[in-house]
């Protein structure tokens, strides 16, 4: 199934209506399994219940395959390792990661200027 995923593509935020990313980290018994994630906007007036994830990036090429909102993702090694020892065996778990919820591959949602 992995292989028939196609690549993820962001969907803008309104960085002037205080619009962030949120990442929910979907539980697995095994630390090694695949990383699933879903990704959603929402509105910091909203006050939404989430964990700001601080890590050091390390190597520069992302490398590790894990699956969000039913596509594929590749993310780098240090921010999965954070992912799955976040990841609980039980329940979800909403946190924001810079990585995957700022759009790494554009300057304007990176530098909160989206539209």
């Amino acid at each position: 199934m992995q292989d028939e995923m196609g690549p993820f593509l962001y969907s803008p935020v309104d960085t002037t209506d205080g619009e962030i990313r949120l990442l929910t980290l979907h539980p697995a018994s095994d630390k090694e399994a695949l990383i699933v994630c879903d990704l959603e906007r929402v509105k910091l007036r909203d006050n939404p219940q989430f964990e700001a994830i601080s890590y050091t990036w390390g190597d520069e090429h992302p490398s590790v395959q894990i699956v969000l909102n039913d596509a594929a993702f590749k993310v780098r090694e240090n921010a999965a390792a954070a992912l799955r020892r976040l990841r609980r065996r039980k329940g979800s778990r909403r946190v924001w990661i810079d990585a995957i919820c700022i759009n790494q591959g554009r300057s304007r949602s990176a530098t909160g200027k989206s539209r």
